[in-house]
């Protein structure tokens, strides 16, 4: 159960960190493209 647990927590961080580098790209590709952002 104990290594479950781990594994559903190391998941979520994996997710999370996918998802904030998904984020952090699109806001550069914002910063670094505003007219093609808007």
């Amino acid at each position: 159960m104990f290594r479950g647990t781990v594994f559903a927590t190391w998941g979520d961080v994996i997710v999370n960190t996918a998802t904030a580098t998904r984020r952090f790209r699109d806001l550069r590709f914002f910063l670094l493209f505003p007219r093609q952002g808007l």
